[in-house]
């Protein structure tokens, strides 16, 4: 009789072989991914958060000088300080009532400082540019006159970029702005040297960035921004890929060595406001810390997974490959649907009880289908829960855009009313200069509760939920002809010459179409209106993506070769000046369309106006 266990001995060292090489593999394979992807993810979450501290430091910065600038002012308003200064500055003074003035003032001076640490030095500069009074009495007398901040004191407040004083010796920034006498005449320039100290302070706190973090100022010229002399030696510069990028003026982050040779993880920014980069560093092997740690445990639990998977192959192997076999058609007709079939029980060996495992994974086969329509139940049960947790996070997203909303409205609709009351009261005392600048805050401040309120909308777009319908042609031509309308009734407005043709219908959020229409009618009419005679077309055609609604203007137009900025938010091709709006229509246009699952496109010639087409796919009873 043949034997056939060379075979079995052969069939079995073939499926060990593959079955331990197989787990190896996959084992190795799952655990480098898993550890390059948790070092791609602590990575990315560490440049989020050294961004997240750049631009707090930055506000931080920011908010400080904006403090000292209103101080300044306050401090130049003060009648005493008017009045001494008017004192230095009337011609008929005497020598010993100038004295008198200038020790007034200097004692002043002094108090004001020894109350806080925010100034170097606060002195007064006459209209010839000599120091008269100053909290440094050694700088009495010196020619600031060929100083910038001098000239720009004159006739307004003014903060400079970082610089080297020429009194101080020190970096600095100096803030400047013009003091007047009692009677209101120009009395000469007070100004304050503010204290690095404390700029050192704001900058360079570490919170959050543990042993090697560090933040630092770079100047235009690679030098470092610090008041500590070790530091700002003559000779350092600064070089790194990150420094060499803010200083072009880019904002990102990334990892790379620092300018010590220092691998790190940084996010860097141009901080336009002072002329300088701020960097917010970390040592990278400090920040992926975590992921040697993982990559030990991987290495570990790897090299278990392997050891235990094998040997639970082998041994697997070795009691499942015969009843696998005799069991085989059994199998066959059991994944074929047939649950009443049991397999035979013919021994009390291995093959015996696999055979009893067999019958009885049927039998909980069985059991399983009769409880599936419990789980489906249970299922529908957790959507449900699952769509009323979406729908309170979506409200609590709501009342966070309504609060951000509101928070940024209330100071910028007090910076606006100030402003118009500053207008109406003091358009008579103040200089053409001083009228330009609060028309500007005024102008400002108005646009910026523009983008707010843009940004709100362009947010809440994508929250809204959408109720589509059948919009028969009447109606888009209804839709269209509203927004004539509406245009038609404003005061003043241009009246182009506007040609309605026929309009499909479609299946979309009507609410949502109309807002389509009305953003493209008014982007039409509204970079139409310098064109003589000024001509929009509405319509709707066939294209190779179906059919299209479009709006065709003889307008301005633009130049496609900076198409990609049309539809990002705040992103404008003509200036405010040129053309009101906020930038935002485009963007929530495209919102809308993609949510309908349509496409949008656009054909532009500087001086030839603009056509803008999209479309609407969907059909009743699509998912949304």
């Amino acid at each position: 009789m043949k034997s056939t266990a060379p075979v079995s001995q052969s069939l079995l060292s073939k499926i060990l072989l593959f079955s331990v090489l197989f787990a190896t593999i996959l084992t190795v394979v799952i655990g480098f991914s898993a550890f390059f992807l948790v070092r791609q993810v602590i990575s990315l979450d560490v440049r989020d958060t050294l961004t997240a501290i750049a631009i707090v430091k930055e506000n931080s910065l920011n908010r400080w000088v904006d403090e000292q600038r209103r101080n300044i002012v306050l401090l130049a308003s003060l009648p005493d300080v008017r009045e001494q200064a008017g004192a230095l500055s009337a011609p008929a003074v005497s020598a010993s009532q100038a004295q008198q003035a200038a020790e007034n003032l200097q004692t002043y001076f002094r108090t004001v400082i020894s109350t806080t640490s925010d100034y170097q030095e606060i002195l007064l500069v006459n209209a010839e540019g000599k120091v008269v009074a100053s909290s440094f009495g050694e700088n009495l007398g010196k020619d600031q006159s060929g100083e910038e901040y001098f000239h720009r004191g004159l006739t307004q407040t003014w903060v400079t970029q970082f610089y080297t004083s020429s009194l101080l010796g020190t970096t600095t920034i100096t803030i400047s702005t013009p003091v007047f006498d009692s009677g209101g005449k120009r009395a000469g320039v007070l100004a304050t040297h503010l204290n690095l100290n404390e700029i050192d302070r704001l900058i360079r706190e570490r919170t959050g960035l543990g042993e090697s973090g560090e933040v630092y100022l770079v100047d235009a010229n690679h030098k470092p921004v610090t008041i500590d002399p070790l530091a700002a030696e003559n000779g350092v510069y600064l070089s790194s890929q990150g420094i060499d990028a803010a200083l072009r003026g880019e904002s990102a982050s990334g990892a790379y060595p620092n300018d010590r040779g220092i691998a790190v993880i940084g996010a860097y920014r141009w901080v336009e406001e002072h002329n300088v980069a701020l960097l917010v560093e970390i040592g990278e092997k400090e920040a992926l810390r975590a992921t040697q740690t993982l990559s030990q445990w991987i290495m570990l639990a790897g090299l278990g997974v392997i050891l235990v998977s094998n040997l639970l192959l082998v041994l697997f192997a070795r009691r499942a490959i015969a009843p696998v076999i005799s069991l085989t058609e059994i199998a066959t007709q059991i994944t074929a649907g047939n649950l009443q079939i049991r397999a035979p029980i013919t021994s009390q060996d291995e093959i015996g009880k696999l055979a009893v495992a067999f019958n009885t994974m049927t039998t909980q086969l069985q059991k399983s289908l009769s409880r599936l329509e419990d789980l489906n139940n249970q299922l529908e049960a957790r959507v449900e829960e699952r769509t009323l947790a979406l729908q309170k996070s979506n409200s609590e997203l709501e009342a966070f855009s309504y609060s951000v909303s509101h928070d940024l409205r209330a100071p910028l609709r007090a910076i606006r009313n100030y402003a118009h009351m500053s207008l109406e009261k003091l358009s008579q005392e103040l200089d053409a200069e001083s009228l330009r600048w609060l028309r500007h805050i005024h102008h400002s401040a108005l646009s910026m509760s523009e983008m707010v309120d843009g940004l709100l909308a362009f947010s809440r777009m994508g929250r809204q939920s959408m109720r589509p319908r059948r919009v028969l042609a009447e109606e888009a031509q209804e839709m269209v002809q509203k927004v004539i309308a509406e245009h038609s009734a404003e005061k003043n407005a241009p009246a182009p010459e506007i040609q309605v043709g026929n309009l499909h219908g479609c299946y979309a959020d009507p609410i949502l179409l109309q807002q389509v229409f009305t953003n493209l009618l008014t982007n039409a009419i509204k970079f139409s209106r310098k064109t003589t005679p000024a001509q929009v077309e509405v319509g709707s055609l066939e294209t190779p993506q179906g059919s299209a609604y479009f709006v065709r203007d003889n307008g301005v137009g633009f130049d496609m070769q900076y198409a990609e900025k049309l539809f990002k938010v705040f992103q404008r091709l003509h200036s405010q000046e040129e053309f009101e709006g906020t930038g935002v229509g485009l963007a929530i246009i495209q919102r809308i369309v993609q949510r309908h699952r349509g496409e949008i496109w656009f054909h532009a010639e500087p001086g030839k106006g603009a056509t803008f087409y999209f479309t609407i796919p969907l059909q009743e009873g699509d998912e949304i």
